[in-house]
């Protein structure tokens, strides 16, 4: 499973957004079946965790300080959690603009026990 997008084409046609992840909570635990999206944290830390449909599981914490782009593919579940004492605030880039009509967000939980992945490079 790759949680790295330096390698992914990233297409122009998606839309950019931010939000923000209060301290001990959690936000995401779904899947897309089409839209594939990437996430970087720009303030505070935030641990993204990313299960694949085969069963790979992977945690990777982001940061200003540590920067990361971290891919969800189609299929893959994904979550991210902030586990400090500061709102953490993510940019995300989704392939597909947002149509309320068209859902393509299913529910499912990530995961729940995670050791984050620190590649430190």
């Amino acid at each position: 499973m790759k949680y790295c997008a330096l390698n992914a084409r990233i297409p122009g046609q998606g839309q950019l957004y931010t939000f923000s992840i209060e301290p001990h909570q959690r936000r995401g635990d779904h899947y897309h079946l089409n839209k594939r999206e990437w996430f970087t944290c720009v303030h505070g830390e935030a641990v993204v965790l990313l299960s694949a449909s085969d069963g790979a599981k992977v945690a990777v914490r982001v940061s200003p300080e540590n920067p990361k782009i971290v891919y969800a593919g189609p299929g893959t579940a994904h979550a991210l959690i902030n586990d400090n004492e500061e709102v953490a605030v993510i940019v995300s880039y989704g392939s597909e603009q947002h149509d309320p009509d068209h859902e393509d967000t299913y529910m499912c939980v990530a995961f729940e026990e995670y050791d984050v992945t620190d590649e430190r490079k």
